[in-house]
This record gives C-alpha cells, structure tokens and sequence, in this order.
C-alpha cells in the first residue's frame, strides 16, 4: 500500500504522477469539503509518469517483500 497524506492539489497530483499512491489520506480539520472533493477527483483522474519515478516503486516493493518474509 502507498498512502498519500495530501493537503492540495498539488500534492494530489504529484502523489499519484511520482508515487502511484494507491490511497489518498485527507485530514478532515485540514481539508475543507469543496477542496477535498477536487482534490478526490484530480487522484483519481491522474495517471502514473512511470520513467525515472519506476525506479523508485521497483526498490520500495523489493523492500516490502523482503521485510513481508519476517511477519
């Protein structure tokens, strides 16, 4: 799981573009409604850049395997 805590659009997106989040997190005392609902559409609407950031997801989930085998 990749959770995002995101306080803008902004983060919204770069979560999803660099990180393939695959859960948003919104702060509730942070976030007001009208914003939080924009923020939920733009995640779900914005795709994976993959290249460069691909990298990064491959070392994360040989990471999670590797501690997965010590649960």
């Amino acid at each position: 799981m990749r959770a995002a805590l995101c306080h803008n659009l902004k983060i919204t997106k770069l979560s999803r573009q660099h990180n393939d989040s695959n859960v948003l997190v919104l702060g509730s005392g942070f976030v007001k409604a009208d914003l939080a609902k924009r923020m939920v559409w733009a995640w779900l609407h914005t795709e994976f850049l993959g290249g460069r950031h691909l990298r990064r997801l491959k070392l994360i989930n040989q990471f999670d395997k590797k501690i997965g085998t010590r649960c």
